[in-house]
């Protein structure tokens, strides 16, 4: 039987070899659809109600994640970080000019301006240096809000118009942007892509899945799979791990942020001391730390090629591409500049057959980030954070989907969050005679992620019931956009989102 291509077993002289793991073998025979056979799928409308689609202009509709839009020719449709749904001119699906939309069910009343105020937290989350420059409301019912901001994105300077419409207790949120130097050029046909965004209920089924042990987190995984959350402290800094299984073993997923081990850069010193590339360094276990891998760094998709799949002569690789606008968080900045680092991140699909099973496909997004000896610049420490998934061919858009409503909507519970940033400077304090490089390493980018992630946590926890059917039962999003009052006021934001600035 064939194992879950991602896990790998590493002995304590190599960690070279791929090998099976009977918790995610997968079954021969046919493939298993990974949403419930017996929940119908809601219809999509073949187009999107409201303005008529300009001619010659496709229209796209995702019944698994439930929303629809249109857009020119040659254009592209692509849920992406951090959890909205994306159109864009360029064919990767992540550069160019943008449109983006979600909707959101909310705990309490709430203003646009509030509401605005929550997304310019989550962008800043995503961009070290995301600025909102004008914000302003309607003040009228259904309540609509404007926010314009600037931000570096792998193409330069952006300009970013986002517009929220509040009906009761549910928010819509649309935006685009685009590189300054043609925002102007672009935004008329920008806003008429917003006017074509419609919602509605998602055909992949979801429930919302608890960390049982410290409560740290929820998050949304298909109603019938296996799952195991945890969080862990190899390295003082919280681990965040979900696995999950479709009950057959035939599909699965993984969110690890970051995966274990942490790797040693191999260094004449750790020769010296008779530790070589493929062995465990163990300086830190006299204070809790697990021992590290030393080996070289593999960036972005190299690690999964190059070590979780290496030696596997039964998969085929389909495709790689590069996602620099993953690197852009503060974290990822205080790496780069702070500590003289490096932060790659790609993609990769790939695809296997064993025996008489049927082909499956698997799919790994992949961050590294690296951090040289501060006193050398040689030697270091490195991490990888991982999402992967795999399923038989026929359900693979499927377990992508679970994917990325896993990875994207994934809930830090705001409580244990606060602690955990405070009690974590007291457990670095023990490290800092151990090792200086790996002190500094976790202190910087541990205080960048916490000032970031606990602000929005903070406010994501106090005003969101759940993002657009994807948080388990959180239906209430779904009564405003059924009677209507909350889609169809959607073409009036066109206006107010393309005025130029």
């Amino acid at each position: 039987m064939p194992g879950n291509p991602m896990r790998i077993r590493i002995s304590r002289r190599t960690f070279l070899a791929a090998l099976p793991a009977a918790g995610w073998a997968l079954v021969r025979g046919a493939g298993v659809p990974v949403s419930a056979r017996a929940a119908p799928a809601p219809r999509v409308q073949t187009a999107p109600r409201g303005p008529t689609i300009p001619r010659g202009w496709i229209v796209h509709t995702n019944p698994l994640l439930g929303f629809a839009a249109a857009h020119p020719r040659g254009w592209t449709v692509r849920p992406l970080e951090p959890g909205l749904f994306q159109v864009n001119d360029r064919s990767n699906g992540w550069a160019g000019a943008r449109v983006y939309a979600q909707i959101f069910a909310l705990k309490r009343p709430a203003r646009a301006a509030e509401i605005l105020d929550l997304v310019a937290a989550l962008f800043g989350t995503a961009y070290a240096d995301f600025r909102p420059v004008w914000v302003r409301s309607t003040g009228t019912r259904p309540e609509a809000g404007l926010l314009r901001a600037s931000f570096t994105y792998t193409d330069g300077p952006r300009k970013a118009a986002i517009a929220c419409l509040v009906v009761d207790d549910a928010a819509a949120v649309y935006g685009f942007d685009a590189p300054a130097g043609v925002y102007g050029a672009r935004r008329n046909i920008l806003a008429n892509v917003v006017r074509t965004f419609r919602f509605v209920p998602p055909a992949l089924r979801v429930r919302l899945a608890q960390e049982p042990i410290e409560r740290a987190f929820r998050v949304p995984l298909p109603e019938e799979w296996r799952a195991t959350l945890s969080v862990s402290r190899p390295y003082l800094a919280p681990v965040i791990a979900v696995a999950a299984t479709h009950p057959s073993g035939n599909a699965g997923l993984e969110v690890s942020l970051p995966r274990r081990p942490l790797f040693t850069l191999p260094h004449p010193s750790l020769e010296q001391m008779g530790l070589h590339e493929g062995e465990w360094h163990t300086r830190g276990a006299g204070v809790g730390v697990e021992p590290s891998l030393i080996a070289r760094y593999h960036p972005d998709t190299r690690y999964v090629k190059d070590l979780l799949l290496r030696g596997r002569t039964d998969i085929a690789l389909i495709r790689r591409g590069d996602r620099p606008d993953l690197t852009l968080g503060p974290e990822q900045e205080a790496v780069r500049t702070l500590m003289q680092g490096r932060v790659d991140a790609g993609e990769i699909e790939y695809r296997w057959k064993f025996g008489d099973a049927p082909a499956h496909l698997g799919k790994a997004i992949v961050m590294t980030q690296m951090v040289p000896d501060p006193a050398t610049r040689k030697g270091g420490a490195w991490e990888a954070y991982l999402r992967s998934c795999f399923a038989p061919e026929a359900d693979f858009p499927a377990t992508d989907a679970a994917l990325f409503v896993a990875g994207n909507f994934l809930e830090l519970d705001p409580g244990w969050y606060a602690g955990e940033f405070r009690a974590f400077a007291e457990r670095m304090e023990l490290i800092r005679p151990i090792s200086a490089e790996l002190h500094a390493f976790y202190a910087e980018t541990m205080r960048r992620r916490g000032e970031a992630t606990l602000r929005f946590v903070q406010r994501w926890g106090s005003l969101v019931q759940g993002a657009a059917g994807m948080a388990g039962g959180a239906g209430r999003d779904y009564g405003a956009v059924g009677e209507g009052r909350l889609v169809d006021a959607v073409p009036g934001l066109a206006p107010l989102i393309q005025e130029a600035w």
